[in-house]
Formats: structure tokens, C-alpha cells, sequence
């Protein structure tokens, strides 16, 4: 039997398309793990990140605002610094790219090879 590889999808306060990201990371046979934007670490043994866009207020309560201070942002900047695939879509690519917010890919930094805009 393979082992279904475990995709975290970050959930911000107002994100509307992670359920439609863990949905379809489903339907083709990962394993999803919704994670909250306060928590510090990324679930053991995560193969991947998906960072979702749609947030449901629009811009009104500032995504890339609530990222930039969002503790689970360390992990993930250092899942990509590391080698690890991120992915990101929408407003969420908006904030990923922002300086300070998801340094990984900020422009401080070289951008990782490992990060895909959806």
C-alpha cells in the first residue's frame, strides 16, 4: 500500500478556499491537514504546503496583514528554506511574496525553486 502524502493547507481568519484545497488534495489521493494560522508547527512527516487565497471579506480583514504576524509562517518559511514545496494561490501568492511575511520567497531573500504560484 503507498503512503497518501500529508499536504498542510494553511486556514487564515477569513480564507474561504481551503476547504476547496483540502477537497481536492483529497480527490487525488493526498492526505490534507487543515493547519490554523496560530499554530507554530507544521503537522509530522508534511510532504507539501498549500497556501489558500479566497478570502471571504475580500482584503477587508488584510490577509497578508494576518500572515506577516501568523506564528505558523515561521514553520513554513523554514519547510521552504529547507527544500519544501509550497504552493500558493490568489491573494495568499500576494502575501507569500511580501518582504517579511513568507521570507522564503520575499525579496530579501532568493526566491526558493521550491515554491509554485497556482
Amino acid at each position: 500500500m503507498i503512503e497518501r502524502p500529508k499536504i498542510a493547507v494553511i486556514t487564515f481568519l477569513g480564507s474561504l478556499d481551503d476547504h476547496d484545497a483540502a477537497w481536492s488534495l483529497a480527490a487525488v489521493d493526498a492526505e490534507p491537514q487543515l493547519v490554523w494560522h496560530g499554530e507554530s508547527k507544521l503537522p509530522k512527516g508534511t510532504a507539501a504546503v498549500v497556501l489558500p487565497g479566497g478570502f471571504s471579506y475580500g482584503d477587508y480583514l488584510r490577509g497578508g496583514a494576518i500572515a506577516r504576524f501568523a506564528p505558523i509562517m515561521e514553520a513554513v518559511t523554514e519547510f521552504a528554506a529547507a527544500g519544501g514545496w509550497c504552493s500558493a494561490s490568489a491573494t495568499a501568492f500576494r502575501f507569500s511574496v511580501r518582504p517579511g511575511c513568507f521570507r522564503a520567497c520575499s525579496s530579501e531573500t532568493p526566491r526558493s525553486p521550491s515554491f509554485a504560484a497556482t
